[in-house]
Parts: structure tokens; sequence; C-alpha cells
């Protein structure tokens, strides 16, 4: 089960836009431009290319694994921010654990496919209280491209690697599933 981070799970209260002013300011001595479309939806790669276009900054194709960089780095510093102003949606603590007596027999595994970061969503549910049940190595994260339907091919092939791995045994004779 594959769960999207922003208005699925939490709603964040601009805490993302603020990164990227952040990053913007910190790194290239410029203001946040006004776009012609919004975050949500997107990836943060197609986010972060638009943003450094229309911001002017040279290169723009070729600023966007710094600029990540800088952004997964200074991430965690939002924690604060996201306990005080973040919201857990209705109804998703309670999904996500109704899922996991399903994840404890190893029939679901529930992680993300988000246009997050993978930094800036584990801030997001983490600092909320919802990672009990998720396995965030499995989900797709929008570093990796600019165009969000092909989260969903990375998001199979990993979980797909973690079911060919084998499971710890509980104890001699215990077999894998």
């Amino acid at each position: 089960m594959l769960w999207d981070v922003d208005y699925t799970l939490v709603k964040a209260d601009g805490v993302g836009i603020r990164l990227y002013r952040k990053a913007l300011a910190e790194m290239y001595g410029l203001e946040l431009p006004s776009l012609t479309r919004s975050f949500g939806g997107r990836t943060d790669t197609a986010i972060a290319l638009e943003v450094l276009s229309v911001a002017g900054v040279p290169d723009p194709a070729g600023q966007v694994v710094p600029f990540q960089a800088f952004m997964s780095a200074r991430s965690a510093e939002l924690a604060a921010e996201m306990r005080e102003h973040g919201v857990v949606l209705p109804g998703a603590a309670e999904a996500l654990a109704a899922l996991a007596a399903a994840q404890q027999r190893g029939e679901v595994v529930q992680s993300l496919l988000t246009g997050n970061l993978p930094e800036l969503a584990e801030v997001k549910v983490a600092t909320l209280g919802l990672t009990d049940h998720l396995d965030l190595t499995i989900g797709a994260y929008g570093d990796v491209s600019a165009v969000r339907a092909d989260l969903v091919d990375v998001a199979r092939r990993n979980a797909a690697a973690r079911r060919l791995r084998p499971r710890p045994s509980s104890g001699p004779g215990a077999r894998d599933r």
C-alpha cells in the first residue's frame, strides 16, 4: 500500500514552500518567485526545475541535484515547525493502523509514494507520529524524476527487491513466506 503524504496523511501548512524559500535565499541570494503552477501533485524535481528557472539561476537542470541536497540536509530543521503547524488528517493514523495486522502477516507493506524529497517526507510523517507502520525504504520519492508517474515503477522495483530478500527466521524450521 503506497500512501501520498500531503493532503492524504498530513496537512503540512506550507513547510515545503518555506524550505524552498530558505534554499533559494541561502544558496543563491534570491527570493522565491511566483510560479505559474502550484506545488501540489508535482515532484520536488519538477518544482525545483521551475523554481530555479523562474528565479533566473543559470543552468537550472545542472543545479537541481545540489539544490535538492541542500533541502534534504535542511529538512530535519523543519521538525519543530511541522509539530507546531502540521496536522494529521482525519482517519490517516487509523487507516495505517488498520493495515498493521495484515502487515504483520506479510500480506501488506505500507510505504510512501510522494512528490516530496525522502527527507522532507520523513520529517512530515515522523514528527506527527505516523511512521510506526510505514517502511520508508520501499517507497518512491520526488527526487527520482520530474514526472510523478515514474515513481510507481520505482516503488514496484523497491517492493519486489524487498520481497526477494530472505526474511529473518523466527526459529528452527521457520520457512520463508
